[in-house]
């Protein structure tokens, strides 16, 4: 059904606050599935091809939050580190660890 909504109507329909919403709640349902079917679906990668550089730098912490928060599983970790590599979300991704250095090197006690 993702599939069939996504590509049927997404290529003038959706934008990146629709991706937002389903890649929440596919995040929330743990669907790695669904997640890759996201990162790797033409639609999506026009949507973020089409972001100005600014918007694109942000992209993950705008639309997706941390992929490397604790909360999530290292299966989901693992499966938004693998899309997130890449093209065209790597660049993002290097941002976005750059950013949050500190963070990503701390060790919890």
């Amino acid at each position: 059904m993702l599939e069939l909504l996504w590509n049927s109507v997404g290529t003038f329909l959706w934008t990146l606050v629709h991706f937002e919403c389903v890649m929440k709640q596919l995040l929330h349902e743990k669907w790695t599935e669904g997640i890759d079917f996201m990162f790797q679906n033409k639609v999506t990668k026009q949507i973020i091809f089409s972001l100005e550089s600014e918007e694109r730098s942000c992209f993950i912490e705008n639309y997706i939050g941390d992929p490397f928060a604790r909360e999530l599983s290292y299966k989901i970790k693992g499966c938004l580190v693998y899309n997130l590599c890449k093209v065209p979300y790597g660049g993002a991704l290097l941002i976005f660890m750059l950013d949050n250095f500190e963070d990503l090197t701390t060790v919890a006690p």
